[in-house]
């Protein structure tokens, strides 16, 4: 999948040889220009066409990482080194979690975390002055 139409491809190459075109012509003749532009124009053309190909390719590969992510997130991992197999929750199995009067031991913890993540960025910022 690309991004972008084929005409961004023609715009970006024929900026790129009217460029070459114009800062060459007064030093060469026209055939050596013209030459020069045409080749400008052949390697915009392609590097413009790997650029959005790349980015099209970057853009699908990230949405298949993610819905892999997500398919894995309710997927038991038996190879563990602990007896019992760890899976990842979903939003509504931690609402329940939530519900079930768990809910004080996860705010304690989660606080405390703040509290040690906070202390650690003001260090840091510190550090930096």
């Amino acid at each position: 999948m690309m991004v972008g139409k084929l005409w961004w491809n023609l715009v970006f190459a024929l900026m790129g040889a009217l460029m070459v075109y114009i800062l060459s012509i007064g030093e060469n003749t026209l055939s050596t220009t013209a030459l020069r532009s045409s080749g400008t124009f052949i390697l915009f053309f392609l590097l413009l066409f790997l650029f959005r190909w790349a980015i099209g390719y970057a853009s699908e590969n990230h949405y298949a990482v993610a819905q892999s992510y997500e398919s894995e997130e309710t997927k038991t991992y038996p190879e563990t080194s602990e007896a019992t197999a760890h899976t990842f929750p979903s939003d509504e199995q931690m609402l329940n979690n939530q519900s079930d009067g768990e809910t004080e031991s996860q705010n304690e913890l989660s606080e405390e975390e703040a509290k040690k993540t906070s202390e650690m960025i003001r260090s840091l910022l510190d550090d930096d002055e």
